[in-house]
């Protein structure tokens, strides 16, 4: 990476992407990384910073408090420093309901952040493709100033988030992301394999349109992309990116090749259903991945085009995330491995 002094905020942490995010930041030299952290989440921030040699420095702090919880020195301090913001926070699980509302927050305050940043060339915001909702036919930006019919409280939570952020377009150089679900190793990271592997018929998760797309995200793609945006400069090129698969698979084509895959790993007799369920609620009990309400609010209708995103890539020699077969596969290897050593 070549860039120009930065110093860079970056929100998210501890999940997945940020961390991987924050490590290949680091290998500027001329990026220093601002981690904002939770104090319940500092000491493991602290730990990170540590790693990188001095690279990022971490500041305690909450998206959903005014100016983050922060004094007023602080915050303007912060503000003065900052030539960039990447706002990786993670899309909720559809089923969490305590995180909804957070996402408006969250844009609120860092819209506020962002304009007291006198330096600011760059404002990175992750997004999701459930804003789209269950709208019908091709999803554009003017759809953001429409009613939409959301697919669930956390969809639409993103969606009213989203809309902020394009308010302010014309004042803040922001590159919102959207991103089909997150998947790969580490924390916060939606757990697919085992939330498809649960049921033993596809009728069975409560699809209403097994043909239409679904989308995936591997989370180490995203986060190189998210890396490369910062040294662009902040004039260049779409308001809005759309890091998925194309063409990507249907619900019921991706369901037929994880099964397959699972079977062809597992023990003869082994009830596949019953152990995903079983590791599913142990691993992750907290953060609301039911699969009933993962299914059910799934965006069925509305077509998010990757055309532009895919120019715009190729303009500035990136490329957009994929996953393959041989991606898929290492998912079930590893959801396999945590359901035969669950029962074990």
């Amino acid at each position: 990476m070549n860039s120009t002094a930065e110093t860079v905020l970056v929100t998210g942490f501890p999940h997945a992407l940020t961390s991987r995010t924050i490590e290949l930041l680091s290998a500027d030299t001329a990026v220093q990384i601002i981690l904002l952290a939770r104090n319940k989440d500092r000491r493991q921030a602290q730990a990170l910073a540590k790693r990188l040699n001095k690279k990022a420095s971490v500041i305690t702090g909450d998206l959903g408090k005014i100016d983050f919880g922060l004094s007023g020195d602080e915050y303007f301090r912060l503000a003065d420093q900052l030539t960039g913001i990447i706002h990786l926070e993670p899309p909720a699980a559809p089923g969490h309901g305590t995180t909804i509302g957070k996402a408006r927050s969250a844009s609120r305050e860092l819209i506020e952040l962002g304009l007291a940043a006198e330096r600011l060339a760059h404002m990175i915001v992750l997004s999701h493709v459930d804003v789209a909702g269950f709208s019908s036919g091709p999803f554009t930006e003017h759809d953001l100033d429409q009613d939409q019919h959301a697919c669930g409280p956390a969809g639409e939570d993103r969606f009213r988030a989203e809309r902020i952020f394009n308010r302010f377009y014309d004042r803040l150089p922001i590159t919102v992301i959207r991103t089909g679900w997150l998947v790969g190793q580490g924390i916060g990271l939606c757990p697919l394999v085992h939330l498809m592997l649960s049921a033993e018929e596809l009728n069975a998760l409560s699809i209403k349109h097994p043909h239409t797309p679904f989308y995936l995200s591997p989370v180490g793609a995203v986060a190189e992309v998210v890396a490369k945006l910062l040294v662009l400069p902040p004039t260049t090129g779409l308001r809005t990116l759309h890091l998925l698969p194309s063409p990507p698979a249907s619900t019921g084509e991706l369901f037929d090749q994880l099964h397959q895959m699972a079977n062809e790993l597992l023990p003869e007799g082994f009830h596949l259903a019953a152990g995903a369920r079983r590791t599913l609620r142990r691993v992750d009990p907290h953060q609301g991945w039911s699969v009933k309400d993962f299914f059910k609010q799934q965006p069925h209708k509305a077509h998010l085009e990757t055309t532009m995103s895919e120019q715009f890539f190729g303009q500035h020699e990136m490329s957009l995330p994929r996953i393959d077969r041989d991606d898929l596969k290492k998912l079930v290897v590893q959801a396999v491995e945590s359901i035969i050593g669950f029962k074990q």
